[in-house]
């Protein structure tokens, strides 16, 4: 039987590589029970995922990411995240595991906006990272 533990770090793992896949610097915040699981920057040139530019990043971009299997961040995390992403320059991404066909598959989603506790909107769009089909 795995745990919740072992089950995190290998969701993490395969975001990682799924990152990696795709050009960035990727480094991996081991056991870390912070906010950013992942630091991914993306190198000069083509390869990397297309992050629409906003009024707190452009050009090449720095993703910090938390990993949740379940997708589950509550909003004191989210907002946290958000915060500190937009304080650095930085892309807040939520990486989640869904299922496509009989298979699961890493999905990123940027953060777009702070949430709302209690609310059912959750401020977020899709990376396309090219592994949904």
């Amino acid at each position: 039987m795995t745990s919740n533990g072992a089950r995190g770090a290998e969701f993490e793992r395969q975001t990682r590589d799924l990152l990696r896949e795709h050009g960035y610097l990727v480094t991996r915040s081991t056991a870390s029970k912070g906010l950013i699981d992942l630091f991914a920057v993306a190198p000069p040139g083509e390869g990397h995922f297309p992050v629409a530019p906003t009024a707190f990043y452009a050009g090449p971009h720095t993703l910090c990411v938390q990993a949740k299997r379940d997708g589950r961040l509550d909003h004191g995390e989210w907002n946290a995240l958000y915060a500190l992403a937009k304080a650095g320059g930085l892309v807040p991404v939520l990486a989640k595991r869904e299922k496509v066909g009989r298979r699961h598959v890493v999905a990123l989603y940027r953060l777009t906006g702070p949430r709302v506790p209690r609310s059912r909107t959750w401020p977020m769009e899709r990376i396309e990272t090219g592994g949904e089909a």
